[in-house]
């Protein structure tokens, strides 16, 4: 376990998760100087490729998108995989290892993931602009574990004849792939899609079978920060929306910073609050609790403090208004209503899973059907499922 203060362990709580599941936090109360800890040992850039594997494996990275592995195991080439297995010797972990699905493919493609997530985000441009130093750095460190023939870096259009872009792509000799930025294009189904033209396999949303690896530039920032400079800091950057004021702030803070202590921060007050969305207006989860911690998964925080508004579904008009914006060609409204009536397995027929929770059904909705939450409610309803038998 990795703390990002220094302090006294006072107790541990029950909290949601982001995805608003039952989760354990540890309270820590800080220390007087609030210090920082700083646990790493950096490695040299001359590291070899099994040493960047375990460094990467010990930082402990925490990445904002969903992706099937972590980000050790999606990049490193099937040889950096066994040569750790054989010097690690007989255990369950070692075991788990030799499992993972694919992990005999090898990775061609280096995708690095400047695109913003959704709609009135900007922590991916600000960190590719104001960080492009670390971001090349660890692009040389991934394409040296990876062993990939090609770089790809994807930028959004406003930013494609940038300094940043301009440095990147003289440092590394890599591909600047410009996009429109339309949502949702920076998803990783989607880019992999649009970049090399294969699409990644459901349900287990593993690109190591495509012989592709995305990492987005908030990962490589954290990155290197532990691995090469041994600054175990734990902060994250957050953006965060006062929606009802339009105005928009960028911070950082600690990893495990209550959404309380941002609000007192900003000098709102919490009871004026009518909305608390973590994660984005798009692919976030509205909370209840202003106690949740930040984790490295949130970018994205969304404050409303305007009146409260109910939101009062009707019956699908079978307009296929949700089947035309879809990104993955499913139709969300029949998986939907299959889950709203608990008919779980016949949503899976009907592709449950290729669904990436985008939430542009939902925008599109003309009854304003909460189709993205009935899904995730569908998922986790599968889950207990699967965890039951």
């Amino acid at each position: 376990l990795k703390t990002a203060i220094s302090g006294t362990v006072r107790e541990i709580i029950k909290l949601p998760t982001l995805q608003l599941r039952e989760g354990q936090a540890i309270v820590i109360e800080a220390a007087e100087d609030v210090s920082s800890v700083s646990q790493s040992v950096s490695i040299g850039e001359d590291a070899s490729p099994v040493e960047i594997f375990k460094a990467i494996m010990d930082a402990g990275i925490w990445e904002v998108d969903d992706y099937a592995l972590p980000l050790h195991l999606r990049v490193a080439a099937p040889e950096v995989i066994e040569e750790y297995i054989k010097e690690s010797g007989e255990s369950e972990f070692v075991e788990s290892l030799r499992n993972i699905p694919y992990r005999d493919r090898a990775i061609e493609t280096l995708i690095v993931n400047a695109l913003d997530r959704q709609p009135q985000s900007w922590v991916r441009s600000h960190i590719f602009t104001s960080d492009s130093d670390r971001i090349v750095a660890g692009v040389r460190l991934l394409q040296r574990l990876s062993g990939a023939k090609q770089t790809i870096v994807a930028v959004p259009s406003h930013l494609a004849d940038s300094e940043s872009t301009k440095k990147v792509m003289d440092a590394l000799k890599a591909e600047v792939a410009v996009s429109n930025g339309k949502y949702p294009a920076s998803l990783e189904p989607i880019l992999i899609l649009a970049l090399t033209g294969k699409e990644m396999v459901f349900p287990s949303k593993n690109s190591r079978e495509c012989g592709i690896a995305v990492v987005d530039v908030m990962a490589l920032e954290q990155l290197v920060k532990a691995v090469l400079e041994g600054n175990e800091d734990r902060e994250v950057t957050v953006q965060v929306n006062l929606s009802g004021r339009r105005e928009y702030h960028l911070l950082k803070c600690p990893v495990g910073t209550p959404v309380l202590h941002i609000i007192d921060h900003l000098a709102l007050n919490p009871d004026s609050l009518t909305k608390v969305v973590l994660g984005g207006d798009f692919l976030g989860y509205a909370h209840y609790d202003l106690d949740v911690p930040i984790t490295g998964e949130v970018d994205v925080l969304s404050l409303w403090d305007t009146e409260i508004f109910h939101y009062k579904h009707d019956p699908c008009i079978r307009c296929g208004f949700c089947v035309r914006v879809c990104p993955m060609n499913l139709v969300p409204a029949e998986i939907s209503m299959c889950c709203e009536y608990n008919r779980f397995e016949e949503a899976v027929g009907k592709g449950i899973y290729q669904c990436i929770e985008c939430g542009l059904c939902s925008y599109v909705c003309p009854s304003h059907r909460p189709m993205v939450q009935l899904i995730r409610h569908g998922k986790q309803e599968l889950e207990r499922a699967r965890e039951v038998s």
